[in-house]
């Protein structure tokens, strides 16, 4: 009995989205996860290859979602982004009027990806929380470094007048040798 349960267990498939556009019939009905770039918008809810698929509106380098409630209420966190998502390819149904390459059905996942990426903590109050501790713990160390008297101005940190601006070794104040004049030549 545990064999045939694990037997019917649905194995996701880590694919690209480049091989289901290749291979639309290897695919059919398997659930898969794939990473593409997603533009959620009125009769083109689609997941192309890459972003530049769909500015210059290269059809067939997509395949259609059909958009789940999560997806819809996180909308602008996906819209026109990276995403990871996973869910049942359909090669059959080709989305709106016939121009996609199949369909990602009974979604299950989908998540922005990539450099840049929301993750929703300024909706959080416990981030806003946390910044206002740092700034606070900022002035309170600038004020503590001024009633100790040490320097919180920048203009105050710069080297001391006869320290070298190479790293070299120090002249003697007044002694930077530069009113002798060039090396003679002859």
């Amino acid at each position: 009995m545990l064999a045939r349960a694990v037997a019917s267990e649905v194995t996701t498939e880590h694919v690209t989205l480049l091989q289901v556009l290749a291979r639309p019939e290897k695919y059919d009905g398997k659930e898969i996860q794939i990473i593409g770039y997603l533009r959620l918008e009125f009769e083109g809810n689609c997941l192309y290859l890459h972003k530049e698929d769909y500015d210059h509106a290269i059809i067939g380098n997509d395949i259609w979602v059909d958009v789940t409630e999560k997806i819809e209420r996180q909308k602008r966190a996906l819209n026109d982004r990276y995403v990871i998502i996973q869910g049942i390819f359909d090669a059959k149904r080709l989305g709106h009027m016939g121009l996609s390459s199949g369909t990602l059905k009974d979604i299950t996942r989908c998540d922005a990806w990539g450099p840049g990426v929301d993750h929703g903590l300024l909706e959080r109050p416990s981030t806003y929380l946390v910044i206002i501790c740092l700034a606070l713990a900022s002035l309170g160390l600038y004020f503590r470094l001024r009633r100790k008297g040490a320097s919180v101005n920048s203009r105050e940190l710069d080297a001391e007048p006869s320290a070298p601006p190479n790293g070299g070794p120090a002249t003697r104040y007044g002694d930077s040798e530069v009113a002798k004049g060039p090396p003679s030549v002859s």
